[in-house]
């Protein structure tokens, strides 16, 4: 599934009624907020790619439900801090190069 140049911000409702997609492509938007509970219902998530948007900010809770997620491309955007949970350890990670700090959280 990807969606192209559209979404600006992403609510807790928007993805709530595919619950059993695996794979998200919503790359090259102009995406400047994720809310915590946007991939909540997505449990089978195992693949999201965010790359190009606009985002400063992923809270630390944001990917709490997505145990199965195993890539995750947040590059190209404008992120100075990500937290790093143990949710992450053995994954595809692609983070910006600039990323001032990023702390591990267990």
């Amino acid at each position: 599934m990807g969606i192209y140049q559209v979404l600006t911000n992403i609510g807790a409702s928007l993805f709530r009624s595919n619950g059993g997609m695996p794979l998200l492509n919503i790359s090259v938007n102009n995406i400047s907020s994720i809310d915590p509970d946007t991939f909540s219902y997505n449990k089978q998530l195992r693949s999201l790619d965010l790359q190009n948007n606009s985002i400063s900010d992923i809270h630390v809770t944001t990917f709490r439900y997505n145990s199965r997620l195993r890539r995750l491309d947040i590059s190209g955007n404008s992120i100075a801090h990500f937290n790093r949970t143990d949710l992450f350890d053995g994954m595809d990670l692609n983070i910006p190069g600039h990323v001032a700090k990023l702390s591990k959280i267990s």
